[in-house]
């Protein structure tokens, strides 16, 4: 694992929230599907980034690569709230919890 990576990861540790890993983009058929998979009780759970698969190959990357750079930007934003604070902030979640993309117009 990468420095960086490995230092976003302890930074999710720290603020109590999951962190999302390996990103890919699985294809079956016409359907892609934007993946990650999460750390949990013991073991690496994939799980597909929005919910949904994408009929656009190009779209599924985009979700792919918005997603890998919010989580980025939210841990590095965090890791500064928490080192001008002194303590993390109560009540996060990683915005990949939650994350809603737009609809294809195909």
């Amino acid at each position: 694992m990468a420095t960086v990576e490995a230092d976003l990861q302890k930074t999710a540790e720290e603020l109590h929230i999951q962190y999302y890993a390996f990103f890919k983009v699985l294809s079956a058929g016409n359907l892609h599907f934007p993946m990650a998979e999460i750390y949990e009780k013991g073991r690496w759970r994939p799980l597909v980034i929005s919910g949904r698969p994408y009929h656009n190959l190009t779209i599924a990357h985009r979700v792919l690569q918005d997603a890998e750079r919010v989580q980025e930007e939210f841990l590095n934003a965090m890791r500064l709230v928490r080192s001008d604070s002194g303590s993390p902030p109560e009540g996060l979640t990683n915005p990949l919890d939650h994350w809603k993309y737009r609809l294809e117009h195909d």
